[in-house]
C-alpha cells in the first residue's frame, strides 16, 4: 500500500493495530477491541468533539473487499517468506529475447518483459487453508531448517522435534510448476521425457506476469529449458451486449443454452471465427454459420456415400472438377497449416468454410453428381479419397460430425489418422474453374451468358443449371459496371488515408472485391 511504502521511505516504526479477528488490538490504545469501521467513527467523533473535524465530503478511492463476503479488507504487517527474484527472471528475459518463447499477438512480449525486467521480491507464503505447505521447518530453539523432503533433524542443533510452517505457497507459485509437476517431477518419468516441454500454451493476458512468467522461470530453474516454445495470448469474449462475460457480474452466456440448440461443433466453429487480438462481442451469428455447414457437410457426406457405397478411397480423377478439387484440397491444406502455424483460428475457419461450402459442396459435389448417378466407378472411388481429405482438414474444427461421418466407410477412428501429406500432383489444376466461377457469377446476377465448351460447359450447367432462367441480360451494360467498380476500388485503395486509417478488415474486403471484378471482367471481356 502507499502509506506503507511512504512509511518506509521515511523511516518511520511499522505499528501493527489490527488483530489477526479483525479488532484493534493493544497498540491501538483506547480504540482497543473494536472493528476497523467503529474505530473509524470513533476517530471521526473524537474530530468533531474537539472541534478539529472541518468537513466531510465523499469521495471515491479503491477499497479492496473480499469476493466471497464482501467485507473491507485491510492491510495487515506479517512475517512472511520471499523469493529473490532477480536471478530467476534474467534466463526469462533472454529466452523470450533470443525468440525461445515467442508470443502471439507479439506485443505481448513487451507485456511480460517489462514485468521481468522490473520485477520485485516475491511473497510466496499464503495464510489459507489449502496449498503446498512451505518447505521449512522449525526446532523448540528456533532453528530454520529448509529442505527438499520432510527432515529427520533441526540442521542446526540436531533436534528431532521439529514443526513444519503452517503456511502454503503462493497459488501462482505452485501453478508455476504444473509443465512439469503433472508428469512426475521431480522423478524422471516417461511422461515427463515424452511431454516436458510442451509446444503451445494459450491463455489470457491478465495472467501473463502471474502465471506465463513464472512457468518461464521456473522452467529454466528446475528443469534446464523453457517449459513451451509459443505462448498464445486470446482476446476475452464480449457478451453481445458488449460487457465482459463475467459469473461473478452474472454476464455470461449459459454454454447450454449455446450446446443444446446448435451442438457443439457449430459452437466450437463459432467460437473460433469470433478470435481475434481484440475483444470480440459473441455473436449467435457465428454459431449459426457453424451449424449450416455442418448441416451441409453432412448432407454432401449422405450424397457421396450413398452413390459411392461398396467403393473403397482412391484416387483416380478423370474430369477436370475431380483434379481441380483435389488441387484445391491440396491449396486448402496449405493454407490452414499457414493459418495453424500463426494461430489465427479465425483465418482458418473462413478458409475451411469456403473449401467446405463453396468448392467441396456447391461446385465439386454438383459438378461430379450425374458421373455418380451414372454408377461411374473412377468417380465414386475418387469422390471417397476427396471426401477423405476434407474430413481430416475439418476435423480440428468439427470432431464430432467428421468423425461420425468417417465412421460410414472407415473402421479405424479419424483422429488417430495421418495428416494429409503435401501433394502436388494436380496443382496445375488448382485454378481450372476460376473463369467457370466467374462467369456463374455474372450469370446470377446479370443473366449475361458466356459461351463456354467442353469440360467447362459440362460442369457449368451442371452446377448453375442455366436452363432454368431466362439469358437475356446486356453484356455491354454489365461489362461498364464492371469497370465502373474496378475504377471505384481502385481509387479507394489508392487513398492513403482509407488504407491507413480505415479498419484492416475493411481495407481487406475492398482488396479483395477489386481482385473479384478485376477477374469477373477478364472473364466476360475474353
Amino acid at each position: 500500500p502507499t502509506d506503507f511504502e511512504i512509511g518506509r521511505d521515511h523511516e518511520l516504526p511499522e505499528l501493527v493495530v489490527i488483530g489477526l479477528d479483525g479488532h484493534m488490538n493493544d497498540e491501538a490504545g483506547e480504540l482497543a477491541g473494536l472493528t476497523q469501521e467503529e474505530a473509524g467513527k470513533r476517530v471521526l467523533a473524537w474530530c468533531e468533539e474537539r472541534g478539529q473535524l472541518e468537513r466531510t465530503e465523499p469521495y471515491r478511492h479503491s477499497i479492496g473487499r473480499c469476493q466471497r463476503c464482501h467485507t473491507r479488507v485491510e492491510p495487515l504487517i506479517m512475517l512472511q517468506w520471499w523469493c529473490a527474484m532477480e536471478e530467476l527472471a534474467a534466463p526469462a528475459i533472454a529466452s523470450i529475447r533470443e525468440g525461445r518463447v515467442r508470443f502471439t499477438p507479439e506485443r505481448f512480449a513487451r507485456v511480460c518483459l517489462d514485468w521481468l525486467e522490473n520485477v520485485r521480491p516475491w511473497c510466496i507464503s499464503r495464510q489459507i487453508w489449502w496449498g503446498h505447505r512451505i518447505p521449512v521447518w522449525y526446532c523448540p530453539d528456533g532453528h530454520i531448517t529448509v529442505a527438499e523432503t520432510t527432515p529427520d533433524a533441526c540442521a542446526e542443533c540436531g533436534s528431532t522435534e521439529l514443526r513444519q510452517d503452517e503456511d502454503v505457497l503462493d497459488t501462482w507459485f505452485s501453478s508455476a510448476l504444473y509443465p512439469f509437476a503433472t508428469l512426475g517431477w521431480p522423478e524422471r518419468t516417461p511422461e515427463l521425457e515424452a511431454f516436458y516441454p510442451g509446444d503451445v500454451l494459450t491463455t489470457a493476458r491478465d495472467i501473463i506476469f502471474l502465471w506465463v512468467a513464472r512457468m518461464i522461470f521456473a522452467g529454466l530453474e528446475l528443469m534446464g529449458t523453457e517449459p513451451f516454445h509459443d505462448a498464445v495470448i486470446h482476446s476475452y469474449l464480449q457478451n453481445p451486449e458488449g460487457r465482459r462475460m463475467s459469473r461473478t457480474l452474472g454476464t455470461g452466456i449459459d454454454p447450454d443454452e449455446v450446446l443444446e440448440p446448435y451442438g457443439a461443433d457449430a459452437t466450437r466453429y463459432g467460437l473460433l471465427k469470433m478470435a481475434s487480438s481484440q475483444d470480440p462481442r459473441f455473436s449467435f451469428g457465428s454459431i449459426e454459420e457453424g451449424r449450416k455447414l455442418a448441416i451441409k457437410l453432412w448432407n454432401v457426406s449422405r450424397l457421396l456415400l450413398q452413390n459411392a457405397e461398396g467403393a473403397e478411397p482412391a484416387e483416380r480423377p478423370q474430369a477436370l472438377e475431380e483434379r481441380w478439387i483435389l488441387a484445391r484440397l491440396e491449396v486448402g491444406r496449405a493454407e490452414l497449416e499457414d493459418c495453424l502455424n500463426r494461430f489465427d483460428f479465425a483465418a482458418a475457419v473462413k478458409l475451411l468454410y469456403r473449401v467446405t461450402f463453396d468448392e467441396f459442396c456447391d461446385w465439386y459435389a454438383e459438378a461430379v453428381k450425374p458421373r455418380l448417378y451414372d454408377g461411374d466407378a473412377d468417380a465414386r472411388a475418387t469422390a471417397l479419397a476427396a471426401l477423405e481429405r476434407l474430413l481430416k482438414l475439418l476435423h480440428i474444427v468439427m470432431p464430432h460430425v467428421t468423425e461420425e461421418i468417417w465412421s460410414r466407410f472407415h473402421e479405424d477412428r479419424l483422429i488417430v489418422a495421418p495428416w494429409p501429406e503435401p501433394d502436388d500432383r494436380y496443382a496445375a489444376d488448382a485454378e481450372a474453374l476460376d473463369r467457370v466461377q466467374d462467369l456463374a457469377r455474372i450469370f446470377r446476377r446479370s443473366s449475361v451468358l458466356v459461351e463456354l465448351g467442353g469440360e467447362e460447359r459440362r460442369i457449368f450447367d451442371a452446377v448453375v443449371k442455366p436452363g432454368r432462367v431466362k439469358a437475356d441480360g446486356n453484356a455491354a451494360a454489365e461489362l461498364e459496371r464492371l469497370r465502373g467498380e474496378v475504377g471505384r476500388a481502385e481509387k479507394m485503395l489508392a487513398n492513403e488515408r482509407f488504407v491507413e486509417n480505415a479498419p484492416e478488415d475493411v481495407v481487406e474486403a475492398e482488396r479483395e472485391k477489386l481482385e473479384r471484378y478485376r477477374r469477373e471482367l477478364d472473364a466476360l471481356s475474353r
